[in-house]
């Protein structure tokens, strides 16, 4: 008897382990595409969501893109937590295509309706003029004593320096 953990439907996994590389038109091919967790960045889920195929992304990828933070789980892709929970969404996706069209949909109309990055940064750049722009710079506006400053309370051998006002420090520190 096979154990529960191992025991999938081989035929609902087209998998592939050649090497050769899959372009966007390449994985346009498939209808289900697995997004998995790495040990790095990867730009790769986005592609995926292009390919028009059903997107099943790993609960374990923690990766957060400028454009990714609208993506909600089971509306734009399929959320799976495990092999097995993978296999069983298969089945759920195989037997409910109404259901997996309409992911699909909304996750291409996602993409579709995102802004372009440069205009992203754009925006972005120019939100932060205006708070520049809204900032005066008062001196005087930070009393910080640097001396005790400098000093971390949570080491217990941690050098006491003398006391004194951040300007005679900062007068001892210029050659």
């Amino acid at each position: 008897m096979a154990s529960p953990r191992y025991d999938v439907n081989r035929s609902l996994l087209d998998i592939r382990f050649d090497a050769a590389f899959m372009s966007v038109f390449d994985l346009s091919r498939y209808r289900y595409l697995l997004h998995l967790p790495g040990n790095g960045y990867s730009s790769r889920l986005k592609y995926l969501m292009y390919s028009d195929a059903l997107v099943f992304r790993d609960r374990r990828d923690r990766w957060i893109e400028w454009w990714s933070q609208g993506l909600v789980a089971n509306e734009h892709y399929v959320l799976v937590t495990s092999t097995a929970h993978a296999a069983n969404r298969t089945q759920w996706a195989l037997d409910n295509p109404a259901a997996v069209d309409a992911i699909r949909a909304r996750a291409r109309a996602y993409l579709d309706e995102l802004p372009h990055p440069d205009d992203y940064l754009c925006n972005l750049l120019e939100q932060y003029a205006r708070i520049v722009q809204a900032y005066t710079p008062r001196r005087g506006a930070l009393d910080v004593d640097l001396a005790s400053s400098l000093v971390d309370p949570f080491y217990p051998r941690a050098p006491q320096l003398p006391q004194s006002n951040s300007s005679d420090i900062v007068q001892h520190m210029r050659p």
